[in-house]
């Protein structure tokens, strides 16, 4: 219906999407990451931000190739 882009979050892994690493101690769960994707080397508040900013402009706009949905400098296109 709008499309599809795929972008990737520099410095995330599938933990940071979720609130884990907002709240738990960075060292419990850069240790965690050695065994599981649980947080990356990002700033958990940075990329949630950024993820937010990103999903506001894309409700906002409705394309997903708009250059403020995509404005975030952790996000990297993938054509």
């Amino acid at each position: 219906f709008f499309g599809d882009l795929t972008l990737h979050v520099r410095g995330a892994y599938h933990g940071n999407f979720v609130d884990a690493p907002l709240w738990a101690p960075s060292v419990v769960m850069r240790t965690l990451s050695l065994l599981i994707p649980a947080a990356g080397p990002s700033s958990p508040v940075e990329v949630h931000e950024q993820l937010a900013e990103s999903a506001s402009e894309f409700i906002r706009n409705k394309n997903p190739a708009s250059p403020t949905v995509q404005s975030g400098k952790l996000f990297e296109f993938i054509a």
